[in-house]
């Protein structure tokens, strides 16, 4: 197994608090026990109290691995499986570790530590290029994409901060720098989320930080520890250890209806939650504690349901659209497995001798570290299974007149058919439009893609409410009780005057 197998998300911040510690301070010649009393109290953290820091002063949380003395050599080209059906790419294969990979439409954004610290590298597949988004001399941990912009966790010194990078803009803005840490940025459109200690730092609980409005706002500080967040749209899920210390849950936070709702409260932990539209799953160990699974509840339909319980563990889900993957133990050394809800098939997506870890799935493509050399490396998976069809939008709420920008995630694409109303009619069909709603109502916004032989379509939500009413500053109420003139009602007589048309009476 490799270093990260079998961690909760609290877990892995605790790996990386430990590792930061021992590059900041330095090490000696000899190898130098590291005790973390933090989470003492839940076995799955129990393990992490023996980690030993090398003379390097970089972390060692395993069994150590043999170095080569030659750097590895990109493989070029494809590798294609399955008669055609997959086709398996290296994206990074720099010596030293490459680890926490994520995919946002056609960018793959990882934590690299080829420097000697641990820096953010970002790949576009388009270009087939590589670049260094961000580097420190203490590290820089955790990243995540969405469109053009990317969040990660910078280690200050004393602290691990949030920052963002926007490749629109060229520029890096701190999200976050509140004191005793936050961990593990989320990013969905504008909206960013996080795990923060700022509250005692004995405990974490959930912030979001809002791009458009500039402001900050707690999601949930609930007793125990909240982690392992990540957004979609306005949804948030999180594991949750209010009930219970040892044992955590899965809960949601609906930024639109400001409702928090358990997931789910199944006997043992759920970890490592991923949402995407109405699904959200979570890796599940109901069923004896020991061994994990795969489960998914549905918002729509209000049911859960277990997507894998095979032999040994299922962890790490990711899920996007009607896809599931994560990384599976039943051949005993860690592979990537897929479940298509919309087809009911499981299917083997690597089986390589060696592991595969973290696996996240966007469109019809998925990332995952690959241990096949010794260290971690960057692979990816492209689905030849016909276009899939993915976008944002932004802002997907506000007053009437309100316009909205749409941004094309899909892959596979060379047609797109727009309907922003939801009355199957096509609106636009280019590839990233803009629409102006001026009359309030939840539209529904579909977007169908077409590779010139097959389709697929998905959906969001807008929402636009009534336009403030707007005073004028001159029109006073009457001693009477009359009311003030609107603007509205104003724009009409004009406009009846203006075109000799005879205007109505308005009772004041």
């Amino acid at each position: 197994m490799n270093k990260y197998s079998n961690l909760s998300f609290f877990a892995l911040t605790l790996i990386f608090l430990v590792a930061l510690a021992v590059h900041v301070a330095g090490a000696s010649d000899e190898n130098r026990l590291v005790t973390s009393e933090k989470y003492s109290a839940n076995d799955h953290f129990r393990h992490l109290n023996q980690v030993r820091a090398s003379s390097a002063g970089n972390a060692i949380l395993s069994e150590s691995k043999e170095l080569f003395s030659e750097n590895k050599k990109l493989v070029s080209g494809t590798e294609e499986l399955a008669g055609g059906e997959l086709t398996i790419t290296p994206i990074c294969m720099s010596r030293a570790d490459q680890d926490w990979p994520w995919i946002s439409g056609d960018k793959i954004v990882w934590q690299d530590n080829r420097s000697g610290n641990w820096d953010i590298h970002m790949y576009d597949l388009p270009t087939g290029t590589e670049s260094v988004i961000s580097n420190s001399y203490f590290g820089e941990f955790f990243p995540s994409i969405s469109g053009n912009k990317i969040v990660w966790g910078v280690y200050s010194g004393d602290d691990t901060d949030i920052y963002m990078y926007d490749l629109e803009t060229g520029i890096k803005t701190a999200i976050c720098t509140a004191p005793y840490g936050q961990y593990m940025p989320s990013i969905s459109g504008d909206k960013i989320v996080w795990q923060d200690f700022r509250n005692g730092g004995d405990y974490s609980d959930i912030y979001m930080y809002d791009l458009k409005t500039g402001v900050e706002s707690a999601i949930c500080t609930a007793s125990g520890d909240q982690g392992g967040q990540v957004i979609s749209g306005n949804r948030i899920v999180w594991e949750d250890y209010r009930n219970g210390g040892d044992y955590a849950d899965i809960y949601m936070y609906d930024l639109e209806t400001g409702t928090e709702t358990a997931i789910s409260t199944a006997s043992n932990s759920q970890w490592w939650p991923s949402i995407s539209g109405d699904k959200i799953v979570w890796q599940d160990y109901r069923n004896g504690g020991h061994y994990a699974d795969i489960y998914m509840y549905d918002l729509a339909t209000g049911k859960e349901r277990a997507i894998c319980t095979a032999s040994y563990d299922q962890w790490w889900p990711s899920i996007s659209g009607d896809k599931i993957v994560w990384q599976d133990w039943r051949h005993e050394d860690g592979d990537i497995y897929m479940y298509d809800l919309s087809t009911g098939t499981e299917t083997a997506i690597c089986l390589y001798a060696c592991e595969q870890s973290r696996p996240i799935i966007s469109g019809n493509r998925i990332v995952w570290v690959d241990w096949e050399y010794g260290d971690g490396d960057i692979y990816m998976c492209e689905l030849a299974f016909g276009p899939v069809a993915d976008f944002s939008a932004s802002p997907i709420s506000g007053p009437a007149p309100l316009t909205v920008s749409f941004t094309d995630l899909s892959s596979g694409a060379i047609y797109w058919d727009w309907d922003f109303d939801g009355d199957g009619e096509t609106d636009s069909t280019i590839q990233t439009p803009t629409h102006k709603y001026t009359e309030p109502g939840t539209y529904t916004v579909s977007l169908t893609v077409s590779d010139g032989s097959c389709t697929d379509m998905a959906e969001e939500y807008i929402t636009v409410l009534e336009p403030p009413t707007t005073w004028l500053p001159w029109s006073h109420p009457d001693s009477d009780g009359g009311r003030r003139i609107t603007t509205q009602e104003l724009q009409v007589v004009i406009s009846c005057w203006l075109n000799d048309l005879e205007a109505p009476e308005y009772q004041f």
